[in-house]
């Protein structure tokens, strides 16, 4: 108990840590630990609002809470009292959208959220002195209100974003226009992953999403964003679906790459979607390619090097090195990226430009079952049989990703994680996930989380998605992990 309430009291500094020491309730714990006010060491933690050039909730954090969070398993319960989320229609921009009205109204006297105040909204990473952007959120605990997606993204442009003429056929918009017109296409892709008997242009409304200037309070004093900013793996775990908001930037910075890896530790890689249409450009294609590639925990960029401690203590709790973590991450993104390809690949041409790059980045890094299981892909084919972008095309490109490129990614994370979490995993799915968020209340009831032990199902129902073929018990994932989980007798620093 000592020891922790030092390493807390560690990580607050300045005129934060000098309130907090001096409350009374403050004293009263000091004292019972023994603690001197004046030997707390500070640390600065928080400075100003979300800091620019990051990751969507990278922050000045110490180095020191890593050895406060060893746990894998997570306590979500205190996550869940304080999770907020955002309707889709308060955030995002699309066609579907008639009129102000039906983003629901005020958000305070003489503020609407219409159009123009979500562009302001993504523009910075800061809100207004009155928390309008907060006003967007509400809580998820005790209302009608679920969390079904975290929004992972940079906050600032790529340093080279040009807003090019409208005549330009691969014109970039404002960045913040981009952003909020990607979220809602990410929006309806998910909702037509689900399967759901509805309109997805109209159901994606309804979709909530944990963003962190809207969910994590910025106006409200340091002590409380630092409670919300300790939760953020807690609120991916808790998110049933990640929505990535791709710059070519995003994966040479650390806090994205550490947002990625987290929701990837317990969850099923196709509910991750990723948004490019209204970032990538042929001119900018083999910066995302360099990105990938050039995937390191040593090289990402953060705004203070204090963050990477944070990172590299996440790496060592759940991987079982560096290499592996990196390998990890770069085989999910090449395969998440020809994923998202396929929709550009309408003809044979639009297939060498967009898909096939992806293709020879997984042969050059040695992905040779990723390489078949991508040219398994016929996008041209399903372009002319279902229509661009229809709800028949994604349903192919889901079903071919789930048979042919699953099966590989699950066998390169048991590969690529320690046994003992790999054994929790399971222990949590057995359990009923309570402890990684699997199954959790707090998700839509028709989206299946998809853990590592139910991924390999062939047979497929009614509406053609594929579904487990054998009792979860007999899966041919489960009987190599708990093999794997078994011959693994080290703990975290083995």
């Amino acid at each position: 108990m000592r020891k922790l309430v030092h390493a807390m009291l560690w990580t607050l500094g300045g005129e934060m840590r000098k309130r907090f020491v001096t409350s009374s309730d403050s004293k009263h714990l000091m004292s019972l630990c023994k603690l001197n006010p004046a030997q707390i060491r500070p640390f600065p933690l928080i400075s100003g609002g979300i800091h620019s050039m990051r990751g969507s909730t990278e922050l000045n954090v110490s180095p020191n809470l890593a050895s406060i969070n060893r746990k894998t398993k997570l306590d979500l319960a205190p996550a869940r009292k304080i999770v907020r989320s955002v309707p889709a229609i308060k955030a995002a921009i699309h066609e579907s959208v008639a009129t102000p009205a039906e983003v629901s109204g005020s958000l305070a006297p003489g503020v609407l959220c219409d159009e123009t105040f979500i562009k302001t909204f993504w523009r910075d990473n800061t809100d207004t002195p009155e928390g309008h952007h907060f006003m967007l959120s509400e809580p998820c605990l005790g209302t009608s209100a679920q969390l079904n997606c975290f929004v992972s993204h940079c906050w600032s442009p790529p340093s080279d974003w040009m807003v090019g003429e409208e005549e330009d056929a691969y014109a970039l918009l404002p960045y913040e226009e981009a952003k909020s017109r990607e979220l809602a296409e990410l929006c309806i892709e998910r909702m037509i992953s689900m399967g759901s008997d509805e309109d997805p242009h109209q159901a994606w409304k309804r979709t909530t999403l944990w963003i962190d200037k809207a969910s994590i309070p910025q106006n409200q004093g340091p002590e409380i964003k630092m409670k919300y900013v300790l939760m953020i793996e807690h609120f991916i775990t808790l998110s049933d679906s990640l929505l990535v908001l791709l710059s070519h930037t995003y994966f040479t910075r650390l806090w994205c790459i550490y947002e990625w890896a987290c929701f990837l530790i317990s969850k099923d890689p196709r509910n991750i979607f990723i948004g490019s249409k209204y970032f990538m450009t042929p001119e900018s294609q083999p910066k995302y390619l360099a990105a990938v590639r050039g995937i390191s925990v040593a090289k990402a960029e953060c705004f203070a090097e204090s963050d990477r401690p944070i990172l590299e203590a996440k790496v060592g709790q759940y991987y079982r090195d560096a290499a592996s973590f990196e390998r990890y991450v770069k085989i999910t993104a090449v395969a998440l990226l020809a994923k998202d390809m396929l929709e550009f690949a309408t003809d044979e041409d639009d297939e060498k430009r967009w898909l096939l790059p992806w293709v020879d980045l997984a042969r050059e890094l040695n992905f040779h079952e990723l390489v078949a299981a991508i040219e398994q892909a016929k996008p041209v084919q399903w372009h002319l049989d279902f229509g661009h972008g229809s709800p028949g095309f994604h349903n192919m490109a889901n079903d071919w990703f789930s048979e042919a490129v699953v099966p590989i990614l699950a066998e390169e994370l048991q590969a690529a994680v320690r046994p003992e979490v790999l054994g929790e995993i399971i222990a949590s799915e057995s359990a009923g996930g309570s402890e990684l968020g699997l199954n959790n209340p707090l998700k839509a009831p028709e989206v299946q989380p998809g853990c590592w032990a139910r991924l390999f199902g062939k047979k497929k129902d009614k509406k053609g998605r594929v579904a487990p073929s054998v009792p979860e018990s007999e899966n041919v994932i489960n009987v190599k992990a708990r093999e794997l989980a078994a011959a693994g007798s080290g703990g975290h620093g083995a």
